[in-house]
């Protein structure tokens, strides 16, 4: 019978055949089978027949049956290798739908760029060769587009290696275990758009890759604030690459501006390739100016009166402007400015000056003594800021005053310089919920006259902020100061320098106007629990304890707490409001009211 008629005639019983025999025979193809024939073949020829004892040899007068199988043109891969995934056996009907299923399997492992074969007659059957053309080696790896995930990275995310056979298998995995690298790493959108294949050995294997880039940001919704004075608190220009936490970044700085109540981000598609257009959706406070007019009257200090107008986004340039005065037994008047970009990349500047002229409180050391003396002082202090990053900042503080003792007939100057060095990874700056926030002064004195008092100071401050659950958060605080001077013991020239211990901003339950210690070493601790119920109410609960003293810090009977409650909400066109109601350790109880945290 010809050839093509015993192939037509055996098809229908070579089908239920084939199906029974390949069922039990197939084998998973995957690499590490791949890499093993590679260093093991089980043959050294270029041709490989594999006789099986389990399938009766063909007989003669069985043309139709598979005598033999034989493999040509591989040079790496064994011939086994290639046998086991064509699952086409010796004893087999031949026919075309078996021809054809062997030439797929063989294809499916994905290191040939062609498969063909040849059948031929044998003594006692037909003999098939199978004709394999294998894939080049790939010599380099390239990640073409790639910029914000390193080459070393992404060849660790892939499959396909340098010096292997080209696998378009594994290439095809390749594309998305790259677009998965790429999200997991922050960079969501980077795409695969397309790859080169090697043509011949040591050809580079090309992987095209689009990332997701920031086209432009729109701002909507200011009112006030000018466009720049939000965009430049962002890191990532247009251009640069997306990064979720980048970006997040961006928003809690834009945010810690204070000047807004809510920001939504909003992507949508730009005009080139993964260009996305990120539009920053702003609601303002309802006012950056306060004009504050009150007064007072107390029993030590007297009738007072004040007037503050405070602008703390300034044309919406984001400066600051402040004139206070306050009439009394002691008249003052201050004038501030600050810019907080006077130069590039957040480089501050800030000048102050002020005139007080009167009855100013004096507190004598190791005692809860106060009187007043007539005193009047002016001064200018110029502070700029120097950061090194976002977080970890510099500051420098230059400053002048003259002060006259009008009781005691002395005289003398303040001239000093001031650097600071400040880590803060706040969450929000003006409320957080979790980070730290710490600081740590040296002031020198500076000897430009012969009045100039000489002295140095330094001054410590670590504040920690602890999420424990949704909106609350436990705050701690740690303060230790010191001062040293030649004329320390003087206690008409250092009145005003000595730390104070008791009072609204240090040990609560006790009044500001009759501190429980001052002196040249101070030491303060401070924990508070916080419940933020929402953008203008907060309730705390705080524990403070400290000592301020020219004796030992150590002594702890200098030591005195405040426990207590209080709330804080945010009035507008005023801002926070701090209610401290305080108990100290006598028993006694005050309520403090200011502005913002204590700290």
């Amino acid at each position: 019978m010809p050839y093509n008629k015993l192939l037509i005639a055996g098809v229908l019983a070579g089908l239920l055949h084939a199906s029974i025999v390949d069922a039990a025979s197939a084998k998973a193809i995957n690499l590490k089978s791949i890499l093993n024939a590679v260093k093991n073949p089980a043959v050294t020829g270029d041709v490989a027949v594999r006789p099986t004892s389990d399938v009766p040899v063909a007989v003669s007068g069985n043309e139709d049956l598979l005598e033999a199988v034989e493999v040509t043109g591989n040079r790496r891969l064994s011939s086994v290798f290639i046998l086991d995934a064509a699952t086409i056996r010796v004893g087999d009907v031949l026919n075309p739908f078996r021809i054809s299923r062997a030439v797929k399997n063989v294809q499916a492992l994905g290191v040939f760029s062609e498969v063909g074969t040849e059948v031929r007659k044998g003594k006692k059957g037909r003999i098939l060769r199978l004709i394999v053309a294998e894939n080049p080696v790939i010599g380099s790896i390239r990640f073409d587009g790639a910029r914000s995930i390193s080459q070393i990275s992404l060849e660790k995310a892939i499959r396909s290696r340098r010096g292997d056979l080209l696998n378009l298998n594994d290439v095809r995995r390749d594309s998305q275990a790259i677009q998965k690298a790429f999200a997991d790493s922050g960079y969501p959108g980077a795409k695969v758009l397309s790859f080169s294949v090697p043509k011949q050995d040591g050809d580079e294997l090309v992987f095209f890759i689009a990332e997701n880039v920031l086209q432009r940001v729109e701002v909507t919704g200011n009112e006030k604030t000018k466009d720049y004075v939000i965009l430049r608190e962002m890191d990532t220009k247009p251009g640069d690459p997306i990064k979720d936490s980048q970006i997040r970044e961006d928003l809690r700085r834009i945010y810690n501006l204070g000047f807004f109540t809510n920001i939504v981000p909003e992507f949508y598609e730009g005009t080139t390739l993964n260009g996305q257009v990120l539009r920053l959706n702003i609601e303002e406070r309802p006012s950056n100016a306060t004009f504050t007019l009150g007064g007072g009257f107390s029993p030590t200090a007297g009738g007072s009166v004040f007037s503050d107008i405070y602008w703390d986004n300034l044309f919406g340039t984001g400066q600051l402007a402040s004139v206070k005065a306050q009439l009394g037994r002691a008249s003052t008047y201050s004038l501030r400015y600050m810019n907080p970009w006077m130069w590039d990349k957040r480089k501050s500047f800030s000048i102050t000056a002020w005139l007080r002229d009167g009855q100013v409180d004096q507190l004598i050391p190791n005692s809860s003594t106060i009187g007043y003396r007539n005193e009047r002082s002016r001064g200018l202090e110029m502070e700029v800021g120097w950061p090194f990053s976002y977080e970890f900042l510099s500051s420098h503080r230059f400053k002048y005053e003259s002060v006259l003792l009008k009781d005691v007939d002395k005289s003398y100057t303040i001239t000093s310089y001031a650097l600071t060095l400040a880590y803060d990874t706040r969450d929000v700056r003006f409320n957080p919920l979790s980070g730290e926030y710490y600081t740590l002064t040296f002031e020198d004195s500076l000897p430009v006259y012969k009045s100039s008092l000489e002295y140095y100071r330094i001054v410590a401050e670590l504040r920690n902020f602890t999420k424990v659950a949704e909106q609350q958060t436990i705050a701690t605080r740690l303060v230790l100061g010191y001062i040293n001077s030649p004329s320390i013991s003087d206690t008409d020239l250092f009145s005003r320098e000595y730390f104070r211990m008791g009072g609204s901003s240090t040990v609560r339950g006790w009044n500001d106007f009759y501190p429980f210690g001052t002196g040249n070493k101070e030491a303060l601790f401070s924990i508070e629990y916080r419940y933020v119920f929402n953008d203008t109410l907060t309730a705390v609960a705080f524990v403070d304890v400290g000592s301020a003293t020219s004796g030992s810090i150590f002594d702890t009977k200098q030591y005195h707490l405040g426990k207590g409650v209080g709330i804080r909400f945010t009035v507008p066109a005023l801002g926070p409001i701090r209610l401290d109601w305080g108990i100290g350790d006598y028993g006694d109880s005050i309520l403090h009211a200011s502005i913002g945290h204590t700290f």
